[in-house]
């Protein structure tokens, strides 16, 4: 589980998971996906070599740290990226755990470098729970 703004919208993403996005004028500017078994097994190490594999191409990895949810285990990778379509410059934090049935999860949280304040992405990321 985890918790976002009553201004961000929530959205299917057509298949396992959930996204919610924050829109302005009629453009994304911040998005929250959240993938259960985003990968095959493995530690939560080798789930986080998996998220930052899956990044953007040409982002820049600014730091991660080992954290604990829910007595468990999880690492929170944070990077930049150039945004696609002339979104300009872009950050992200990902949180990244195995689930109460040892399953890799991803909760990845994207917003444009001013859109919304870094704060707010780490209060998305300390509401993450794996129940």
């Amino acid at each position: 589980a985890v918790s976002y703004p009553p201004d961000w919208r929530k959205r299917g993403n057509g298949g396992d998971g959930a996204e919610a996005v924050l829109e302005r004028d009629g453009r994304t500017v911040a998005r929250l996906v959240v993938k259960p078994r985003f990968m095959t097994g493995g530690t939560v190490g080798v789930a986080a070599a998996g998220a930052m594999a899956s990044l953007q191409p040409g982002a820049k990895i600014l730091g991660n740290e080992q954290v604990e949810i829910d007595g468990r285990e999880a690492e929170r990778i944070r990077y930049s990226y150039e945004g696609d379509d002339g979104a300009g410059p872009m950050r992200g934090l990902d949180v990244v755990a195995l689930d109460a049935d040892d399953e890799p999860l991803l909760v990845r949280i994207t917003a444009g470098r001013d859109a919304v304040e870094e704060s707010l992405l780490e209060r998305i990321a300390d509401s993450v729970e794996l129940g």
